[in-house]
């Protein structure tokens, strides 16, 4: 009797708690369905109200609707409304006091993830405001990695230009820690940052905030900033004058190719010279390819190469220079162009034309793929060896054979063991007899005693004059 006493006080007791938990989720559910119904009332309302001044649109809302409702609403219409409406959102959060809210959680809540959830909510709100607590948070020694990073991606996203001069002024603190993403934030503003980062360019007295002012700059579509970026050419500083070679070739100023040409060919610093080829190389015009060829003769090796990755971003118009390096004293200027010419299609150009030259190894398209093969840039080639025409296979083994290509080894073995045409093989055995590698005898020394006679003499000829 007993026992079936406890067992009715434990389904009674397994009773209400289902049906606690039953009534806890009916009633939850039902606050849903009245928070969704009052936030599609509101979002109608702003859309109706939306011409009213900040202030009383947000003293309207306030009077109809409870704060987390107006919340959720102005975060959805902010998030698809265009820009005037979004403003205008971003001051009703500030009348209604959530900014601040959120700013004092930031600063005071005990946990990092209601904090954290501060920050991103002032990110998603926008307001300027917001800017100086969230660098605070940033610079916080003792602040939690996890909410640093929430306060550093709320910073960018901070599109109000009321933020412009609190972030100009912390840029100029030189802070490391967070010089990088107030950067990325201004960057977001242009142009309306332009005069003041203009401002920081002239006149700031430490170096990081005028480099990372010139690095912004480079962002904007003003034509008017190349003058300013021309001029910090001579920036005592070697990181601000390389910045602003790099921006002026992100503008593709043209005003700007005769002095990125004198920092080219004078500036005491590598990285700057190698910014100011690369700028060249973006800006691509005619006189920018005439400094370019004139930095190749003139110029260290770590210059030069700046100087050739620039010219391949200008395409065709720079194959000449590209040749004339290929005759370089320098190696490594030599496989640049080589691998330049080779990126660019002009390699597979030159094959194509391999067939036609007038002489079997005289022709103009010959001597320019063996200077090529020289360097060691043989890809193409290779895969030449498996070109339809027996004219193109013959001549491809002829140069790798000149070259001396050991790159080319495996590939010229399989030429002898697999090409159906006996000039072919000839060629190929020749290659690797010039070549020279010692693994390669074996296969050479048995086509000498299994192949046709043509091809024997051949091997002996190539033997003979080795």
């Amino acid at each position: 009797m007993t026992l079936l006493w406890v067992v009715y006080v434990l389904v009674g007791a397994i009773g209400l708690m289902l049906l606690g938990v039953l009534l806890r989720e009916t009633w939850r559910a039902r606050e849903r369905r009245r928070f969704e119904r009052l936030r599609t009332v509101c979002t109608r309302r702003v859309q109706v109200m939306q011409y009213l001044p900040p202030g009383e649109l947000a003293a309207r809302l306030q009077a109809s609707f409870p704060l987390p409702v107006i919340e959720k609403c102005l975060e959805d219409l902010a998030e698809r409304s265009a820009t005037p409406l979004r403003q205008k959102l971003v001051q009703v959060n500030q009348d209604l006091g959530i900014v601040q809210a959120c700013i004092e959680a930031l600063r005071d809540a005990s946990s990092w993830p209601e904090r954290a959830a501060a920050a991103e909510r002032l990110g998603r709100i926008g307001h300027s405001e917001a800017v100086l607590p969230l660098i605070a948070v940033l610079q916080d020694q003792s602040e939690d990695k996890q909410v640093k990073g929430v306060a550093s991606l709320a910073l960018r996203k901070i599109r109000d230009p009321r933020a412009i001069q609190p972030l100009v002024e912390a840029l100029g603190r030189d802070d490391a820690a967070i010089s990088r993403p107030i950067a990325d934030v201004l960057e977001g503003l242009v142009p309306h940052a332009v005069p003041a980062l203009l401002d920081v360019l002239r006149s700031s007295k430490t170096d990081g905030p005028r480099y990372w002012a010139a690095r912004i700059l480079g962002a904007t579509t003003d034509s008017q900033t190349a003058v300013p970026l021309i001029a910090a050419l001579q920036d005592r500083s070697e990181k601000v004058r390389a910045e602003a070679a790099r921006s002026l070739g992100r503008l593709k100023a043209r005003q700007a190719i005769h002095p990125l040409t004198d920092t080219l060919l004078r500036d005491p610093r590598a990285p700057v010279r190698e910014e100011a080829a690369s700028a060249l190389g973006e800006i691509g015009d005619e006189r920018a390819l005439e400094a370019l060829k004139q930095a190749l003769g003139e110029l260290p090796y770590e210059v030069r190469a700046g100087a050739l990755a620039a010219m391949e971003k200008m395409g065709d118009e720079a194959v000449p220079l590209f040749l004339q390096a290929l005759d370089e004293d320098d190696k490594r200027t030599r496989t640049q162009a080589a691998t330049a010419l080779e990126r660019n299609g002009y390699v597979s150009r030159l094959i194509e034309r391999l067939a036609e030259d007038p002489g079997k190894t005289s022709g103009p398209s010959f001597r320019l793929l063996l200077k090529v093969a020289r360097t060691g840039v043989v890809e193409s080639l290779i895969q030449a060896l498996s070109s339809p025409d027996l004219r193109v296979r013959v001549r491809i083994c002829q140069l790798l054979g000149e070259a001396r290509s050991k790159s080319a080894l495996d590939a010229l073995s399989d030429v002898v063991r697999n090409d159906s045409e006996w000039a072919v093989r000839a060629r190929a055995l020749e290659a690797l007899i010039r070549i020279g590698d010692e693994q390669t005898q074996p296969l050479w020394l048995r086509h000498l005693r299994e192949e046709e006679e043509d091809v024997r003499e051949c091997i002996l000829e190539s033997m003979c004059e080795l």
